[in-house]
């Protein structure tokens, strides 16, 4: 009896991404929990390409669904973390506002970037589990193929030794390990 994993991992999906909505729609974003919520959406759908390949276009309409989210997710970070505040002389902790703005504009930029190389890192890491999961079967079918191969040659080799004894007199010699010795037919008078 197999199981379906597929719909179990679609509805492991739709709870996280719901999650993601409501924190998202929160006054204040917990964002450890958000990106917790984001990489168990990311393994889910990792599980659900790998476990169920029949499912891609289902596996990529979720990622997409979680680019959207995501883009929301760090537009309202930017919007918590940049002040509304209309004077660039004032200061925060010291640091002109507006070079503290620029750093954590960075950050975010930063945060992007790590994001987008560790989604690439993860698609890398599939294609490679795919290509060695092909290896293996290529290999099992080479093996049964080279299986096949020796037992048609052994099969010839009998008719060979057959076709043979039509045209000499063939003698298996048991203490040799079975070696054949031919030896030439006696004219028949």
């Amino acid at each position: 009896m197999k199981v379906d994993l597929t719909k179990h991992y679609e509805e492991d999906l739709k709870e996280v991404l719901q999650d993601i909505k409501k924190l998202l729609c929160a006054p204040s974003l917990d964002d450890n929990k958000i990106s917790s919520l984001f990489k168990d959406a990311n393994d889910t759908i990792g599980l659900m390409e790998i476990h169920s390949p029949q499912s891609k276009e289902t596996a990529k309409l979720y990622k997409q669904q979680l680019t959207s989210l995501r883009q929301q997710h760090e537009e309202a970070l930017r919007k918590q973390l940049l002040p509304s505040s209309s004077s660039s002389s004032s200061t925060d902790n010291g640091v002109p506002l507006t070079k503290s703005m620029d750093q954590r504009q960075r950050m975010l930029d930063n945060k992007e970037k790590i994001a987008r190389s560790s989604e690439r890192l993860k698609e890398a890491m599939r294609i490679a589990m795919e290509t060695e999961e092909i290896g293996r079967n290529t290999l099992a079918e080479l093996h049964s193929q080279r299986g096949h191969m020796i037992s048609i040659n052994e099969k010839v080799y009998f008719q060979d030794i057959l076709l043979l004894a039509c045209f000499t007199q063939i003698s298996w010699n048991q203490p040799n390990f079975g070696l054949v010795i031919i030896q030439p037919n006696q004219k028949l008078n």
